[in-house]
C-alpha cells in the first residue's frame, strides 16, 4: 500500500496548528511551508518574554515527507548566540535522521525548546553566582566599614592590657638585641682598638 504523504502532511499539519496556536504561522501549502516560533519555558526576567530565549524554526516539506527529513532553517530571534545556534542545528539535524519514516516536526520543536532551556539555565546560574559574588563583596566591604568605625573602644583596662603586651613584646625585643651583641665589638669600639700589625 502506498503512503498517501499529502494527507499525511496535511494532518500533522493540522496537529501542529492546534499544539502551537499562537506560534505557528503557515508560509505556503505546496509544499508545505510554516514557521514555529520556540521560546524556552524559563526566563531571566519576570516580564513575559523578556530575558526568553527564542528561535523561529521553518519547516518545509519534500514530496516524500515524513521518508525524507524536512529542510529546517532556524532563526535566532533572542538571547542565543552562533555557537549555540549551531549546537541546536547539529542537534536538530540529527534526531531528524534518527526520526525519518515517521511525522518529526513536534520531536524537532522539543528539541529546540531543550536547548533553548539550556541556555537559559547557564544564564541563571551565572547570574545567580553573580549576585552571590557582589553579595560577598558587600558583606566584606560593610564588616571592614564597621571594624573600622568601631574598632576596640579605649578604657582604662583596655589601654592597661594593651600596655602590659606591648612592654613585654618590647623588653624580649631589647633582651634579644643585647644576646646577639654580647661579646662583639661596637663601631666604636672597633675604631679605637689598636690594629695588630702581621
Amino acid at each position: 500500500m502506498a503512503t498517501d504523504y499529502a494527507e499525511e502532511q496535511a494532518n500533522e499539519i493540522e496537529a501542529l496548528q492546534s499544539i502551537y496556536p499562537d506560534e505557528f504561522k503557515e508560509k505556503s501549502k505546496d509544499p508545505w511551508c510554516f514557521e514555529i516560533a520556540v521560546k524556552s519555558e524559563n526566563s531571566t526576567s519576570k516580564n513575559s518574554d523578556d530575558g526568553k530565549a527564542i528561535i523561529n524554526v521553518q519547516f518545509t516539506f519534500g514530496a516524500t515527507y515524513p521518508d525524507e527529513p524536512p529542510e529546517i532553517e532556524l532563526d535566532a530571534q533572542q538571547a542565543v548566540d552562533d555557537d549555540h545556534l549551531a549546537s541546536i542545528r547539529a542537534a536538530v539535524s540529527e534526531s531528524a535522521s534518527e526520526n525519518v519514516g515517521m511525522v518529526m516536526v513536534y520531536i524537532l520543536v522539543t528539541a529546540v525548546q531543550e536547548h533553548l532551556n539550556s541556555i537559559v539555565d547557564e544564564r541563571l546560574q551565572t547570574m545567580e553566582e553573580e549576585r552571590k559574588r557582589k553579595e560577598e563583596v558587600i558583606s566584606s566591604v560593610e564588616e571592614l566599614q564597621e571594624t573600622n568605625v568601631t574598632g576596640t573602644p579605649v578604657t582604662k583596662e583596655t589601654f592597661a592590657a594593651w600596655k602590659a603586651v606591648f612592654l613585654k613584646e618590647r623588653e624580649q625585643t631589647s633582651k634579644h638585641k643585647k644576646d646577639t651583641t654580647a661579646g662583639k665589638l661596637t663601631g666604636k669600639l672597633l675604631h679605637h682598638v689598636p690594629q695588630r700589625s702581621t
